[in-house]
C-alpha cells in the first residue's frame, strides 16, 4: 500500500500499490506478455485493475492540475515580488537634481559625435524610461543645450525636433557642420532656425560654406552671450576666391573669449575682438599673427601656427600667456612669455626637406626663451619627430619641466622615436642607476602607428622602479585599433602591472583617442 495526501482536505489515504500488480509471476504479467485468451476470472480481475487505475489516474490528474495552478501562481507572485522590489530601488529615491546630473553625464562629447558622424540621442533617450524621468529631463535645460547637426552623415534631426530641443534649453552650444555634397537649401533653412536663437548661443562650432555666408552675416550684434567660437571652411577652397569671403559679424561680440579659426578662413576678412581674447587658435601668415598678438594682451592659451617664413619680426611680449603651442620653432626667438607654464612645438622630420630643423635648433631656442622670460616651464609637448639629443638637453637644462608629452606623429621618424625612448630609459650598471631627467613625474606618449608601445612600457617600468625617480603618471593613446601589432597586448599587460604597483597609468583608445591627442597638442578650441 502507498500513502496519498488528499489535495482537497490534506488527509493521508492508503492507496493500492500498483507497482507489483503486473510483476513477474503474476497472472496479469503472463497475460500482458502473451496472447493467451483470458478466462472469465481474468476478465473480472482486469476490469477491477482498470477501475482502480482509473481512480488513481483521476487523483493524479487532479493533483497535476493543482500543481500547475500553483506553478502559475508562483510565477506570477515572483514577478510581482521583482516589481515590488523595484519600488525600493535607490535610484527611485534619488532627488531630481542628482538624476539631472546623471543624465547630463550621459551626453556624448560633441567632438566625438561629429568625428563619428553620430546623432546625439542621449537627451531624448532618457525621456522614454518613465514619466518621472521624462519630467526631470525636460525640466533640465542643460540637458538640451548641445545641438549637434552634421550634414556630412546625410541624416539630421527634423526641424521640429530641433525647435523642441532649443525650447527646452536655456543657453545653447551649437555644432553645425554643413556639407557641400548635400542640398544647400535644407542646411540654410536649419541654420536660419538656429540663428533665430543666436541671442542664447554660448558656444558655436561652425562650418562655413558659401551659401551660408549671408545668413552668418545676419547675426551681427545678435550674439551677446557667445564666448567660444570655432570657424572652419567646409567648401573646397579651390572653387572660391577666399578674399571675397567676409566673416566679420563676430568683431564686436561682447563676451567672446575663446576663438579657433581654420587656416582657409584665417585672413583679414575674419574680424575678431582680439583685445578681449583669452584663448586663440589660429593658422596663418606671420604678418597676420603680428597684427593680432600685440593687441591680445589677455591671452592665456594660444595655438600659434605660422604658415609663412618667420624672420626679422619685432620682438613681442605676451604677459598673460600660460599655455602655448607654436610652430615653427623659429617664432620662439621673437617672443617673451614671463608667465609661460606649458609649451608645445611641432618638429618636422629629417625627410621633410622643405622645412629642415637642425638637431640643435629646439634646445637653442627653448632654453634662451625660458631664461629671458624668467618663466617656470612645467610641461613640454613635442609633436612630429622629437629627437633624443635636443630633448634630453632641454630636460637637463630646465629642471622645472616635470611633465613630458611625446606625440610622435611622423611615421618616417622611427629612428628618432627609438633613440628618444632609449634615452629616457633608466639604465642600471654595477648597482648604479642612471636616469635622464629623474624629476619627470609624468610622461605621455602616442605614435603615428601602434609602434613602440612595448618600448614605452619598458621605459616607464625602468623609471618607476629606479631610485630617486619621480614618475607618478603615464598615459598611452592607441590611435589605430585596426593596426594592433603583436607587442601591443604584452605592453598593455606591462602597463596594467605598473598600475597595480601604484603608477597612475591611463590607456586611451577608440573614439576618445583623437580628441585626447588634440588636447595634448592644444588643438581643441575650448577648455
Amino acid at each position: 500500500m502507498n500513502a496519498f495526501r488528499c489535495a482537497q482536505c490534506g488527509s493521508v489515504r492508503a492507496t493500492a500499490d500498483f507497482s507489483t500488480a503486473a510483476s513477474p509471476g503474476t497472472r496479469l504479467y503472463q497475460l500482458l506478455n502473451s496472447n493467451d485468451a483470458p478466462t472469465e476470472i481474468d476478465r473480472v480481475a482486469a476490469k477491477s485493475t482498470i477501475s482502480a487505475l482509473d481512480s488513481r489516474l483521476a487523483l493524479l490528474n487532479d493533483e497535476i492540475t493543482r500543481l500547475e495552478a500553483l506553478k502559475a501562481e508562483r510565477t506570477s507572485l515572483a514577478a510581482l515580488r521583482v516589481q515590488s522590489q523595484a519600488v525600493l530601488s535607490p535610484i527611485r529615491s534619488l532627488p531630481p537634481e542628482i538624476l539631472s546630473e546623471i543624465f547630463f553625464w550621459t551626453i556624448p562629447l560633441a567632438d566625438v559625435l561629429v568625428q563619428h558622424r553620430q546623432l546625439d540621442l542621449a537627451s531624448w533617450s532618457v525621456t522614454q524610461i518613465s514619466a518621472r524621468w521624462r519630467e526631470i529631463a525636460i525640466s533640465t535645460p542643460s540637458l538640451w543645450s548641445q545641438v549637434v547637426l552634421s550634414y556630412s552623415r546625410g541624416v539630421v534631426w527634423p526641424i521640429e525636433a530641433v525647435e523642441t530641443q532649443m525650447r527646452r534649453a536655456r543657453s545653447l552650444r551649437i555644432y553645425f557642420v554643413p556639407s557641400r555634397t548635400v542640398d544647400a537649401a535644407p542646411q540654410l533653412e536649419m541654420f536660419q532656425l538656429l540663428a533665430a536663437q543666436s541671442s542664447r548661443w554660448e558656444e558655436l562650432v561652425l562650418g562655413v560654406t558659401r551659401p551660408l555666408i549671408p545668413a552668418i552675416a545676419a547675426i551681427r550684434d545678435r550674439v551677446p552671450l557667445l564666448s567660444r567660437l570655432w570657424l572652419q571652411w567646409d567648401d573646397d577652397p579651390a572653387d572660391i576666391d577666399m578674399d571675397s569671403v567676409s566673416v566679420s559679424c563676430f568683431s564686436n561680440a561682447p563676451s567672446l573669449r575663446q576663438v579657433c579659426v581654420a587656416e582657409e578662413l584665417a585672413s583679414p576678412s575674419v574680424s575678431l575682438p582680439v583685445h578681449q581674447l583669452t584663448h586663440y587658435n589660429l593658422t596663418g601668415s606671420i604678418e597676420m599673427h603680428m597684427r593680432i598678438l600685440p593687441l591680445a594682451t589677455h591671452l592665456v592659451k594660444a595655438h600659434i601656427i605660422c604658415n609663412t617664413a618667420v624672420h626679422d619680426v619685432p620682438r613681442l611680449t605676451l604677459p598673460s600667456l600660460r599655455q602655448a603651442f607654436i610652430s615653427p620653432v623659429e617664432f620662439l626667438d621673437y617672443i617673451t612669455v614671463p608667465g609661460l607654464e606649458e609649451l608645445g612645438v611641432w618638429l618636422p622630420g629629417r625627410h621633410e626637406v622643405d622645412s629642415p630643423v637642425p638637431p640643435q635648433d629646439l634646445a637653442s631656442r627653448i632654453i634662451p626663451l625660458v631664461a629671458r622670460s624668467s618663466c617656470v616651464l612645467r610641461r613640454l609637448t613635442l609633436e612630429g619627430a622629437p629627437r633624443s639629443a635636443e630633448t634630453t638637453t632641454i630636460l637637463q637644462k630646465i629642471p622645472t619641466i616635470n611633465h613630458l608629452v611625446l606625440v610622435c606623429s611622423d611615421p618616417g621618424a622611427n629612428e628618432e622615436t627609438n633613440q628618444l625612448l632609449s634615452a629616457l630609459t633608466a639604465v642600471t650598471d654595477n648597482s648604479t642607476t642612471k636616469t635622464v631627467a629623474p624629476h619627470l613625474n609624468a610622461i605621455f606618449f602616442t605614435h603615428a602607428r601602434n609602434e613602440y608601445v612595448s618600448e614605452y612600457a619598458d621605459m616607464l617600468q625602468s623609471r618607476y622602479t629606479a631610485p630617486e625617480c619621480a614618475l607618478q603618471q603615464a598615459a598611452l593613446v592607441v590611435q589605430f585599433e585596426s593596426d594592433v601589432l603583436e607587442p601591443l597586448p604584452e605592453a598593455l599587460d606591462k602597463l596594467e602591472s605598473l598600475r597595480s604597483q601604484g603608477l597612475d597609468a591611463l590607456v586611451v583608445s577608440g573614439p576618445r583617442a583623437v580628441p585626447m591627442v588634440a588636447e595634448w597638442t592644444g588643438q581643441l578650441p575650448f577648455e
